[in-house]
């Protein structure tokens, strides 16, 4: 789970991560934080790689408005908590869709109390969202709309279930968080992760999709592959495949 920061202010700034710290040694949570000063610095780490969430102080920004649009084309879809010393710029909150607007000064008890709130949001996000790079800016897909996962060497592709394709630098390990979170992704080969709501059937050593492509199960994950399987069928409802158009003598049939 990635948290960015951003303050101009040094105090505010140092507080927060002080806090967070403290939170993160106590917290049985893989989370990780990072702080930034301006907003080039700010701009330049959402583009590297998604935050979960971003925690924003919006008090000596005279373009706060401005810089919050250009945090949103980057990544539209992190969770977003303003922070300012009055509430003067909480309609500004509502124009960027802010998850959160905090006052400050909080007490460090209420501030983890608001910050505990936000992450409890981001299972959802886990589990039915992909972030994905398009065109260099952060969007997501749903993890519904997704057939299979292929990773090519260095390059990801997301094949999707109406047959496009997303390709994007990356690797399964940028994913783990996804991968473990999601109870219909499993990975069953070095280079394949299906989405279990678009398998057919199981054909002991491949999977067989909706679409009648075939993904391999590799020998190491053929265990896991077939337990996992087991159990997504007998608890998840099984999707209905779609309705075959009729013949013209079923269609007879069907008015009798």
């Amino acid at each position: 789970m990635r948290v960015g920061i951003f303050s101009s202010r040094c105090e505010v700034l140092d507080w927060q991560m002080r806090v967070l710290g403290e939170f993160n040694r106590t917290a049985c949570m893989d989370v990780s934080f990072s702080a930034f000063p301006d907003m080039k610095s700010l701009l330049r780490g959402m583009t590297e790689a998604p935050f979960d969430v971003l925690l924003f102080d919006t008090e000596r920004l005279e373009s706060a408005q401005e810089d919050l649009l250009r945090v949103r084309q980057t990544q539209p879809y992190c969770l977003l908590a303003l922070l300012c010393d009055s509430e003067k710029h909480a309609v500004m909150g509502y124009s960027v869709q802010a998850a959160a607007y905090w006052v400050l000064p909080m007490d460090e008890t209420v501030y983890l109390s608001s910050f505990a709130e936000l992450l409890r949001r981001i299972p959802y996000q886990l589990e039915h969202f992909l972030p994905v790079k398009i065109n260099g800016v952060w969007s997501r897909i749903e993890v519904s709309a997704l057939a299979y996962l292929e990773s090519a060497g260095h390059t990801l592709i997301f094949h999707m279930t109406d047959g496009r394709e997303f390709r994007m630098t990356a690797n399964f390990r940028d994913y783990r968080h996804q991968l473990d979170s999601s109870s219909s992704l499993l990975r069953c080969h070095k280079s394949f992760v299906v989405n279990l709501s678009c398998v057919r059937e199981w054909q002991m050593d491949s999977f067989l999709l909706m679409d009648g492509t075939s993904i391999n199960i590799s020998r190491p994950y053929w265990q896991i592959a077939r337990s996992t399987y087991a159990q997504f069928v007998t608890t998840t409802p099984q999707k209905r495949m779609p309705a075959q158009p009729l013949r013209e003598d079923d269609e007879e049939e069907a008015v009798q």
